[in-house]
């Protein structure tokens, strides 16, 4: 019996040396996890390495196309400003243009005089001492050639008697100035041709 209870302690020795052991479930989990660690950190070394290659592979393509694109924006940016510069110039002349006009215009409106409320007499010079004297209120034009005393002392009489016929109207609106109307005519066209002189 000794040698049955020997056996009998060997195999309970066993079995309470066999409890004792890890779980070879849990052993081959942990090898499992360890060895698809090891697998993840290698295949993300690899993806890394791949895209390092790819990203050196590529570096010539990538900064032939950004040369392409600067010089593409560089064109559109130079054929955008120099066509501002165009119409900006267009539009610097046409407005020059324009205003050159208007001061034409403004120059060439002729406005009632502010007392008579009457256009003045336009005297233009026609070239060789010949002057046209144009009066808009009676659509008259005369022809002065000033190498003849005739016509210059019919435009001056003309002036003179257009002046008497302001002066009447004026006189016959304001009562303080009616002692113009008794000096006379004569008088009025005697004191303007001292004041010509």
């Amino acid at each position: 019996m000794k040698t049955i209870s020997k056996i009998l302690a060997i195999v309970l020795i066993v079995f309470a040396l066999t409890a004792c052991a890890p779980d070879p479930r849990d052993v081959a989990d942990a090898h499992r996890t360890t060895i698809l660690a090891d697998q993840e950190a290698a295949d993300r070394e690899q993806a890394r390495a791949m895209r390092q290659a790819e990203w050196e592979r590529t570096l010539p393509e990538r900064l032939a196309a950004l040369n392409r694109a600067l010089l593409i924006g560089s064109i559109s940016l130079s054929v955008f400003l120099a066509t501002a510069a165009v119409g900006g110039g267009w539009a610097a002349i046409g407005a020059g243009k324009a205003a050159a006009r208007a001061a034409i215009v403004r120059a060439n409106l002729i406005p009632l005089d502010a007392g008579t409320r009457q256009f003045p007499l336009l005297l233009n010079y026609l070239g060789r001492g010949r002057y046209s004297l144009v009066d808009p209120n009676t659509e008259m034009v005369q022809l002065l050639d000033t190498r003849q005393p005739a016509d210059r002392e019919k435009f001056r009489q003309m002036g003179m008697v257009k002046l008497a016929g302001v002066v009447a109207q004026e006189a016959g609106k304001h009562p303080a100035t009616a002692n113009i109307l008794e000096m006379g005519l004569s008088e009025v066209i005697g004191r303007m041709q001292e004041v010509e002189r």
